[in-house]
């Protein structure tokens, strides 16, 4: 039960009895308490392209995120479509543009916390045409 400590960082060891009364101590454990109902979601947000950007044929995409639970993964979707997850900073994806359709995509970037809040933050690119694709027109 968390609610006796105070919260911040603190080390715990487990005791042990056998059926002789031999006992034994665990090695101590670093935990963090942290007493408070998180309920604040993490921030988020695309660093790169920028929103408006005309895509490359390899594409890379880069968010950051934080939150006081610390960041469980940042999640990328490609017009709603989940592409790529990412757990450890800095928080990167990429991606062939190849086949994607000529026009207006949304990519989002949803960061999840610690205790599963989550928000996202969203951008739209845009893939030109290809030469080939407009001298089949």
């Amino acid at each position: 039960n968390s609610a006796l400590g105070a919260d911040g960082p603190h080390t715990t060891t487990a005791d042990a009895f056998d059926t002789n009364s031999t006992w034994g101590t665990s090695a101590p454990v670093s935990v963090q308490v942290i007493n408070a109902a998180d309920t604040t979601p993490p921030s988020v947000s695309i660093t790169a392209p920028f929103a408006g950007a005309a895509v490359s044929p390899k594409q890379s995409f880069t968010a950051t995120a934080s939150d006081a639970s610390g960041i469980a993964r940042v999640e990328f979707l490609v017009d709603g479509v989940l592409k790529s997850t990412d757990s450890a900073a800095p928080y990167a994806f990429s991606v062939v543009t190849k086949k994607w359709a000529p026009g207006a995509h949304t990519v989002s970037a949803r960061a999840v916390d610690g205790v599963g809040l989550s928000a996202t933050a969203s951008i739209t690119v845009t893939k030109a045409q290809s030469l080939k694709q407009s001298k089949q027109k």
